[in-house]
């Protein structure tokens, strides 16, 4: 989901709720857990700003999931 239909996803959820995606933005958090320095970890949480806004209107978690498989981690090897 992004877009459009992610903003409007925050609505459909009940208070509490989690809106997982791998659309959308990643937040500073992300970019601290993959250790892309805090220079991109601040722009991710610029990016992430109004999702985040999104969220805290409609009281549900955001999470940016984003998923690595062992073969393109292999592939980005060689």
């Amino acid at each position: 989901m992004g877009g459009k239909s992610l903003k409007e996803s925050f609505e459909i959820l009940k208070p509490g709720g989690k809106l997982i995606t791998i659309n959308g933005i990643p937040d500073f958090k992300f970019g601290q857990q993959h250790h892309l320095g805090v220079f991109k970890s601040i722009l991710f949480e610029i990016a992430s700003l109004p999702l985040r806004r999104l969220a805290k209107k409609y009281q549900v978690n955001y999470c940016f999931f984003y998923y690595a498989s062992k073969w393109e981690a292999i592939r980005n090897y060689y």
